[in-house]
């Protein structure tokens, strides 16, 4: 050990090293290594946007799902909106696209922009249940970015064109809402 700058070691302190160097591989192949449990689905999906930043699509996706079952679970509609928005923008993005086999076999790919859409329009609708018209129209425009993906010309206008519209008839709630929702 010495070439390594340690002059000795005792025998509990090598068992802890060969320990430490037998777990430190399993956890950095476990999805979830090192993010902290929390049962708040506002937290979880700000975990899920640091996860994604990273790369780690398993946590990334799971994180978010966790966070639309429990919005639903807690029937918090903001909770929920904010979920679904979250998923929407996960499945048009491209760590989606580069994992595609893996979410392939995991049954949740689509190569269209579809599975984004439906998340987009589950938050505009709870959004609306609330009648909160900035989240809606967040999610009107956020639609309207998938369609673009999928090259729909005309429904990208039509959601442009309806998030628009929303934003013009609640200018004064857009003034008053603090970002982000």
């Amino acid at each position: 050990f010495q070439p390594f700058g340690l002059t000795h070691l005792t025998m509990p302190t090598l068992k802890s090293l060969s320990l430490l160097l037998a777990v430190v591989p399993v956890l950095q192949g476990c999805a979830y290594a090192l993010v902290p449990e929390t049962s708040d689905p506002l937290r979880k999906i700000d975990q899920a946007y640091q996860m994604w930043s990273v790369g780690r699509w398993v946590p990334a996706e799971g994180l978010g799902r966790e966070a639309l079952a429990l919005g639903e679970k807690s029937g918090d509609p903001v909770a929920i909106a904010n979920a679904h928005r979250y998923l929407g923008n996960f499945y048009k993005s491209g760590l989606y696209r580069e994992h595609a086999q893996w979410f392939a076999e995991q049954g949740r790919y689509d190569p269209t922009s579809g599975l984004s859409i439906s998340h987009f329009e589950k938050a505009e609708q709870t959004w609306a249940s609330i009648d909160n018209h900035v989240g809606m129209a967040l999610d009107q425009f956020n639609q309207g970015v998938a369609y673009s993906i999928d090259e729909n010309h005309d429904k990208t206008c039509e959601r442009y064109a309806t998030s628009l519209d929303t934003y013009e008839s609640a200018r004064e709630e857009f003034a008053n809402t603090p970002l982000p929702i």
